[in-house]
């Protein structure tokens, strides 16, 4: 444009001068002509230019539309974008430079508030965190960029978890001049790492106090265990560690006599998807304890056993209850044995009854005594064996009236056939577990024999008697003769 108004200036000074000077004095015709030449060549040069001038002006234009576009484009993917783009300062107090128009949509405030006031970055930190983040900076500078994670206060008051990752930009003696980054809000991601955390926190403590061990193993070669919960320690005084990272340790530390039939008896329960076997376990200080080891069959996508997982629990205790149940139960037996033959082979009558009154047991003695014979009388009333139905409530009065036992109580039984028999009696009330009367127990020696004995006693003590009266009154009668 410059050079057009030059060429322009030159043809009014030509034509300003032409118009002062008269033709026949200016010049001669070929001058004349030569300068008209020239004239028109000027004029057709500036045409030229002009129409080149209009022929680029549309593709200024354009370029300055798409510029305009693009600026556009520029400022709606930063509006909408889930980060705020930022500047800042690479040192001091990192005053923000520029950042994208969604800072107030995410933190709440405008772009001015944060670019005019140098303060407002590091002085919306959450105090915990500041101290941190300062610290962490200089080294990322250092390295050229990085990414922090801190608290930074809204606009509200309420704090936001912030990502805040960045680039660092160098001037020409390659040094820090500013930050190019990004603030992204993972207060959401930070609320589940939250809630992750705190299950995962009362997961590990379920672990560590439940009875069972959690494990993970391979489903077939040596079952080298994978995951092991904390509890191992407790129960089995290895650490997790020794566990996961020696395959042979489980395999190794089966009883020798268990260790071939446990391996014998996993592959049809893998082959079942799971199940529960018993083993003892070499225990860390050396000594055994007995493992219930439940587990279920993981496959992978192709349906092949892949892993096993399950729980290990440490039955040492039931295992020492049910060998002591079992004792116990020998024992029983063999006191029911030795009870048993202690009843038959009792020379006086034994009678145990239910709590109604009804004979359960009548043993070789009671046969003997009174002529019937057990199946006779198993299911009857206890009150038929005796003489008359007032000895049976004698028998019982007297019981209760004692606190459940009476012992040498004299009574009297009836045989089969119909004889009636002096016995001693001792009876017992029988209770179960909550103290409640179940039946009764009772002993009857036959006292026939000794009856007689003390019959014929006691003639000899009347004979004696009558023969010392008659022997006295002879005597008185001698002395009266020989006083005479």
């Amino acid at each position: 444009m410059g050079e057009l108004s030059s060429r322009e200036s030159k043809i009014a000074r030509g034509k300003a001068a032409r118009a002062a000077v008269p033709d026949a004095e200016v010049v001669n015709s070929s001058d004349d002509k030569r300068a008209r030449k020239r004239l028109v060549e000027e004029i057709a040069e500036l045409r030229r230019q002009l129409n080149a001038k209009d022929a680029l002006d549309p593709l200024r234009r354009a370029h300055e539309s798409e510029a305009k576009g693009a600026k556009q484009r520029v400022q709606y993917l930063l509006s909408v974008s889930p980060a705020i783009i930022y500047t800042t300062q690479a040192s001091g107090d990192f005053g923000c430079t520029f950042v994208s128009q969604n800072l107030r949509g995410i933190m709440g405030y405008s772009p001015e508030e944060m670019t005019t006031d140098p303060k407002c970055w590091p002085g919306h930190l959450h105090p915990e965190d500041a101290p941190r983040v300062f610290e962490e900076m200089r080294p990322l500078i250092e390295r050229g960029g990085g990414s922090v994670e801190y608290r930074f206060r809204h606009r509200d008051g309420h704090y936001i978890w912030i990502q805040d990752t960045f680039r660092v930009v160098n001037d020409a003696a390659g040094r820090p001049s500013e930050l190019v980054g990004a603030w992204a809000d993972i207060t959401g991601r930070k609320s589940t790492e939250t809630e992750l955390s705190s299950t995962r926190q009362r997961l590990q403590y379920l672990l560590s106090v439940s009875p069972a061990i959690i494990y993970t193993t391979k489903a077939s070669g040596d079952f080298g265990c994978t995951f092991v919960s904390e509890n191992l320690r407790a129960i089995m005084g290895y650490s997790p560690e020794e566990m996961t990272t020696d395959p042979k340790t489980w395999p190794d530390h089966l009883h020798p006599d268990d260790a071939v039939r446990v391996l014998e008896e996993m592959a049809p329960l893998i082959e079942r998807g799971g199940g529960t076997i018993e083993y003892r376990f070499r225990h860390r200080d050396g000594h055994y304890i007995w493992i219930q080891d439940s587990f279920r069959v993981i496959n992978d996508d192709d349906g092949n056993p892949r892993e096993l997982v399950g729980a290990w629990a440490d039955i040492t205790e039931s295992k020492r209850a049910e060998k002591a149940a079992l004792d116990a139960n020998t024992q029983l037996q063999d006191t029911k044995r030795y009870l048993a033959r202690l009843i038959e082979s009792s020379t006086d009558a034994i009678v145990a009854t239910d709590k109604q009154g009804n004979v359960v047991l009548f043993n070789e003695g009671a046969e003997t005594l009174l002529g019937y014979r057990a199946e006779d009388v198993v299911g009857h009333t206890s009150s038929d064996l005796y003489a008359t139905e007032e000895h049976a409530r004698d028998v019982l009065r007297e019981m209760r009236k004692r606190g459940g036992t009476v012992a040498g109580f004299d009574s009297v039984l009836k045989t089969k056939d119909g004889t009636s028999i002096p016995v001693l009696i001792s009876v017992s009330a029988l209770f179960g577990d909550r103290g409640e009367e179940v039946g009764t127990v009772g002993f009857a020696t036959d006292l026939r024999t000794r009856k007689h004995d003390e019959e014929e006693l006691r003639k000899a003590h009347d004979e004696l008697e009558k023969r010392v009266d008659e022997l006295t009154t002879e005597l008185k009668a001698a002395q009266e003769r020989l006083r005479h």
